[in-house]
């Protein structure tokens, strides 16, 4: 099944790689193909399970935060006028510990998160 480009904009999608169950891909023509996902050929490397399993564990840390400190990077990412959402803005710092960047963020939001 092949669906133009112009018919995806008109209701506002644009897609390309997996969604759900079918895979979408743009062609040089500019038409949007999409297909059954195939499942993959190989299992998954050690190094792609340790991204993996750093990911999940973002996700789970976030999910054990109180409702009010995840409220708080909601709302620094605001205050800092950023185009995230507080959970992107967590799983950053979670997975690269980098936070000299967070600190950037709490200056300007005068929020603390770390």
């Amino acid at each position: 099944m092949s669906l133009s480009d112009k018919q995806l904009r008109i209701i506002g999608l644009n897609p390309t790689g997996d969604l759900g169950d079918i895979t979408f891909y743009t062609t040089k023509r500019r038409v949007v193909i999409t297909y059954d996902k195939a499942p993959p050929l190989k299992p998954a490397t050690n190094r792609q399970q340790v991204r993996r399993n750093r990911w999940r564990r973002a996700a789970e840390a976030w999910q054990l935060l109180p409702p009010s400190e995840r409220a708080k990077w909601h709302r620094a990412c605001r205050l800092a006028r950023l185009h995230i959402h507080g959970y992107n803005l967590y799983v950053f710092f979670f997975s690269t510990q980098k936070a000299s960047y967070v600190q950037t963020i709490e200056r300007i939001s005068r929020i603390d998160l770390i």
